[in-house]
């Protein structure tokens, strides 16, 4: 009898134990499931508004594996976020659980399950259940991290549409830019025209036709208002192109490809900005610069006119 009052009670306290470890060691098996390679394939996916953009090295099995680390996050950390279906698809749903995470643990919050997002939850898994993760609602919330994102950009593709010689197509240059970027191949200006070629004049019209490029124009209601559509337009992954005035010129358009040390998406000012320039070839060979570099710099147009792709 007294043998087996100690089995008893050797094994209530396993029980104990087991039960104290089981949040912790179920963490680190979604940890240890994805292996070391996956921190080096570059972005998993993101979604941007009509389609899955994924590098070439995800795989359907490192989706799941977020997929399940997330909602890990959102069972035992208290991330606030829907549950996920794993499925390996990257969706909508699954970027906006994403970016709950990247906000709670103060990473720039795009929407892409990136190498910074991965260690991250790394992190985060292999820490047991110390800490909650309680993310911010609001996109527009201030934090202390600074966010700054470049689209991949080949110059030497840009270079091929070059810069324009004489004032006028200034918005068909930028176009051609954007659709440089996004086919990652290389256009003339010239396809953009909104005349084509006119023999009368003996040259290609200057007025731009935004949906031969598959863009479109809007209109901010104010300042901040565009420079937060070209905020999210490069968050999507999509270059955009904005009306500005300055640096000699009283309407100019220039292809935006970036934005840098963003603290607060409603104090977003012109000098967060980059951009492509096609006015004059010493603007054109700075290459990716900022909005605001040069002589004077550029500011939003009073039209408050700005392009993005349908």
């Amino acid at each position: 009898m007294k043998n087996l009052k100690k089995l008893i009670a050797l094994f209530l306290c396993l029980i104990t134990v087991f039960s104290a470890m089981s949040i912790s060691a179920s963490a680190a098996s979604v940890s240890a499931s994805l292996g070391n390679e996956a921190e080096n394939s570059g972005d998993y996916a993101y979604w941007n508004g009509s389609k899955v953009v994924k590098s070439s090295s995800t795989s359907k099995d490192e989706i799941k594996w977020m997929q399940n680390a997330l909602n890990y996050c959102i069972s035992n950390r208290g991330l606030n976020a829907t549950k996920l279906t794993v499925d390996g698809s990257f969706g909508p749903a699954s970027k906006k659980a994403t970016i709950a995470f990247q906000k709670a643990v103060k990473l720039s919050a795009d929407g892409s399950f990136g190498p910074a997002t991965i260690k991250k939850m790394k992190d985060v898994l292999n820490n047991g259940n110390k800490n909650s993760l309680k993310s911010t609602s609001s996109s527009s919330s201030t934090t202390n991290s600074v966010s700054s994102k470049t689209l991949s950009v080949d110059m030497s593709i840009i270079k091929k549409t070059g810069y324009q010689p004489e004032s006028g197509p200034c918005g068909c240059y930028a176009l051609a830019y954007c659709r440089d970027i996004i086919d990652n191949k290389y256009h003339s200006w010239t396809e953009y025209s909104n005349e084509g070629y006119v023999k009368a004049w003996g040259r290609y019209g200057y007025t731009v036709n935004w949906s031969k490029g598959k863009f479109a124009s809007k209109t901010g209601a104010t300042k901040l208002d565009v420079l937060k559509a070209l905020y999210n337009s490069i968050n999507n992954g999509k270059p955009a192109v904005v009306r500005v005035k300055g640096n000699g010129s009283t309407g100019h358009y220039v292809a935006v490809v970036g934005y840098k040390d963003v603290k607060d998406i409603n104090s977003l000012s012109e000098k967060n900005f980059l951009i492509i320039d096609s006015a004059s070839k010493t603007a054109f060979n700075r290459g990716i610069t900022s909005m605001t570099s040069g002589s004077t710099g550029y500011s939003i147009h009073s039209n408050r006119q700005y392009v993005i792709a349908k």
